[in-house]
């Protein structure tokens, strides 16, 4: 978890990579008006933005309010994963597969768009952005790709051999087809192999196992709070390059909010520790 005087010293501009040009205010926005500027700020200085509001539901209105105004644009939705800490059982896997989504935009060097969220999905720390790279496959078209190496990667991150998958982290294999549901997709991909060269990319509808969209590569992403994940973790400001754009909705209640959250976090790792010492002892 991260602290809320970490969040102080991001916006300070002291820590991480943010080199401000200048910083600017806005009193009395309502409604749909913080998303016009938003937009207005986009276009004009042509630098990825990172939008922080007080809580989830004011995080999609504006997400949808961007959407609707740049069309064209990545307009990315960032949750919390999880609603409490150290309890698994209380984890979202939808959550998950949408902060995986906007991690695997974050890290390519070209992306261009703007991410929204709140200040309970930035308390997580997350995988370091060399970390999520190297732990991610790329699978390209018509190149050599056995399925046995394949099958050893989702094997190694803990993906599910199935019949039939239907959820992110489930795999299956049928002659020279292999399906693969990645945490960071919408829908699953399927690749069609002839020997050990990948013939055909494409998404399919698990409902209906129906193919829709071609691809010349895709990347598969396996789940983010994984162990071989959280060997090293930051903060998701370490995404975003230097000459970036914050925007900050009331940032004493964002800070306030973290702190509050990451004592709640270090309440329920003492109680784990004392509940683990309690079975010991049995």
């Amino acid at each position: 978890m991260i602290e809320g005087k970490i969040l102080d010293r991001i916006l300070q501009q002291k820590d991480y990579n943010f080199k401000p040009e200048k910083n600017s205010s806005f009193l009395g926005l309502k409604g749909s008006s913080i998303a016009f500027i938003l937009t207005e700020a986009f276009k004009t200085t042509a630098k990825n933005a990172l939008v922080i509001v007080p809580d989830k539901e004011k995080a999609a209105y504006i997400f949808n309010d961007l959407q609707a105004l740049l069309p064209e644009n990545n307009i990315l939705f960032y949750p919390e994963s999880h609603r409490l800490p150290y309890h698994p059982e209380k984890t979202s896997n939808a959550n998950i597969q949408e902060r995986a989504e906007v991690l695997s935009y974050l890290t390519n060097d070209n992306f261009k768009g703007i991410m929204v969220t709140y200040p309970l999905a930035l308390s997580e720390k997350i995988t370091t952005k060399s970390q999520l790279t190297k732990n991610t496959l790329q699978i390209k078209r018509n190149e050599k790709l056995s399925i046995d190496f394949i099958s050893d990667f989702l094997n190694e991150y803990h993906f599910q051999h199935v019949d039939f998958v239907f959820e992110p982290g489930q795999y299956s294999i049928r002659g020279g087809i292999i399906d693969i549901y990645s945490y960071a997709n919408e829908f699953p991909f399927r690749l069609e192999l002839f020997g050990d060269e990948v013939e055909s990319i494409k998404t399919f509808d698990p409902s209906s196992q129906l193919s829709n969209t071609k691809h010349d590569f895709v990347t598969i992403i396996p789940n983010i709070n994984s162990e071989q994940l959280i060997e090293s973790r930051s903060s998701v400001f370490d995404y975003f390059k230097a000459e970036s754009l914050i925007y900050i909705d009331d940032r004493k209640f964002a800070s306030d909010t973290i702190s509050e959250f990451y004592k709640k976090a270090e309440d329920a790792y003492i109680n784990l520790q004392s509940e683990i010492k309690t079975i010991t002892t049995l």
